[in-house]
């Protein structure tokens, strides 16, 4: 019976009765207009705003007696694809309706697969939560990487014991800031473009208020 009560403690609290963010098309062309609406504990509000203040600014934040609703309306320009910074639902929504701009038709070339990767495998979450919730990876910190599922990096993208170590030592945190020193070191070797500290700093953002969010270790 004690096992029963702990299990379904850990399921609630990875299991917020709300989306983190949900993101709206409202036009599209070589400036795509987005609504996103953030929903999170009053605490996180302030880290909320932060998180949206990186990408436009913020037209409305609603303080409830059991939440915090931060709405905001981004213009995404048409950039490269390693420019764009969200989590994994973001980043599908631009790759989809970008797909046929130059430097983004080779992110669609397969099925199934657009090229948006989590930082933090599906494994590792699945494993520090007890099972994947579906809107915990859509809100997920992601990126653009055109070596993702390369079999030569699989341990960069995909090192699931490797990250497990890293969580439970140094938490999320120490998981994206480990990938990025690694993939820049990777992208310094290939000639690609580094993500500059304004990009990382933007993930880390996006990492630590979904890691509050969900109730996991930050650091």
């Amino acid at each position: 019976m004690r096992k029963i009560i702990i299990l379904g403690l850990v399921l609630s609290v990875c299991n917020p009765a709300y989306s983190q963010s949900v993101f709206r098309v409202l036009q599209k062309g070589s400036r795509l207009k987005i609504r996103r609406t953030m929903t999170v504990l009053p605490k996180q509000a302030r880290l909320a705003q932060r998180v949206a203040l990186n990408q436009s600014t913020i037209q409305g934040v609603e303080m409830r007696v059991n939440r915090a609703i931060v709405t905001t309306r981004i213009e995404q320009k048409l950039v490269r694809p390693m420019e764009v910074v969200g989590p994994n639902r973001y980043l599908r929504i631009v790759s989809k309706a970008f797909k046929n701009k130059p430097g983004w038709k080779r992110l669609n070339s397969s099925v199934g697969y657009n090229g948006a990767h989590h930082i933090i495998t599906k494994s590792v979450i699945k494993e520090i939560c007890n099972r994947c919730h579906v809107d915990m990876l859509a809100n997920a910190p992601s990126v653009f990487h055109p070596l993702h599922n390369s079999a030569e990096y699989s341990e960069v993208f995909h090192g699931h014991e490797r990250q497990l170590e890293l969580y439970y030592t140094r938490g999320v945190k120490g998981i994206v800031d480990n990938f990025f020193k690694e993939i820049n070191e990777i992208n310094l070797e290939h000639g690609l473009p580094l993500y500059n500290k304004k990009f990382i700093e933007a993930e880390m953002l996006e990492a630590e208020l979904w890691t509050r969010y969900w109730n996991l270790r930050w650091e």
